[in-house]
């Protein structure tokens, strides 16, 4: 796919994600990208890469099949001197990378909590090579850090994601407005994680969340400098990771695992358990 685009920074974080057994397609979801050092780390929920349900542990698939690769599609924007001075073309490359280091599956490539392993609903996997020279912007990177934009119970927040697999055109995501409905500094459950406000679907189910301030930002609270500028920012709060309840309708509070929990996560490097054996 090309043309001329001019999306928002953001709209160049997260990805769709297929998920496969082999070769029979299974759910669809968001990922995004999460540097460290000079690894890039892909993301997503749990219950993405494993097939199962994040609490229950049953199979999500009717099939009862399990995943044991993922297929996306990587952004590449490069010059195109026939679009004018300042044309570029936009293209989309598919990738895979395998979720098992063994044919089998014993092996999981991805990372899991140090700590409460799966009772984290996030996951971290090395695929530096498969995004190398691509234009997929890491939630953590300078272009996107370094702004004040607190967050506080109340604050406006935005999920970036494919509900059922739809995109806002050109693959890039649709853009859910939510609200934080829990203190962000507690911990619910004893775990790092929060709660938003929104009506999400599935397919999101990965996606970078966002808090949003409006008016004076600047890099510190109430200081004014001069890259300071009325407007708006985002700041990358966490991975939403689905809906409490089985009910679409029932209480639209959807769950975000905090940005520390990736952190906590790539700086302990324990590889995963395999769906296939719990």
């Amino acid at each position: 796919m090309t043309g001329v685009v001019d999306p928002a920074a953001e709209s160049k974080v997260p990805f769709r994600i297929q998920m496969f057994f082999n070769e029979q397609p299974l759910s669809i979801g968001t990922g995004f990208t999460y540097q460290s050092g000079d690894r890039i780390y892909l993301v997503t929920n749990w219950h993405n890469v494993s097939g199962r349900h994040a609490e229950t542990k049953e199979a999500l698939s009717i099939t009862k099949a399990l995943p044991n690769r993922m297929q996306f599609k990587v952004l590449k924007i490069e010059p195109a001197p026939d679009l004018g001075l300042d044309g570029m073309l936009m293209r989309w490359e598919s990738a895979t990378v395998p979720l098992y280091d063994d044919e089998e599956h014993h092996a999981p490539l991805w990372m899991e909590h140090p700590e409460h392993r799966n009772g984290v609903d996030v996951i971290a996997l090395d695929a530096t090579n498969a995004f190398a020279g691509s234009n997929v912007i890491p939630v953590n990177s300078e272009e996107l850090s370094g702004w004040h934009v607190p967050d506080y119970v109340s604050a406006d927040a935005l999920v970036l994601g494919y509900p059922r697999g739809l995109s806002g055109g050109a693959n890039f995501p649709i853009w859910k407005r939510a609200s934080i409905a829990s203190e962000p500094s507690i911990d619910l459950d004893g775990v790092p994680k929060l709660l938003i406000d929104t009506a999400t679907r599935e397919g999101m189910s990965g996606a970078p969340t966002f808090v949003r301030a409006v008016g004076l930002i600047s890099r510190e609270a109430g200081k004014l400098a001069n890259d300071s500028f009325f407007g708006t920012k985002l700041r990358f709060i966490g991975v939403y990771s689905g809906r409490l309840g089985d009910d679409a309708m029932s209480a639209q509070l959807g769950i975000v695992w905090k940005e520390r929990a990736i952190k906590e996560i790539i700086d302990g490097g324990v590889r995963g358990i395999s769906s296939f054996e719990l």
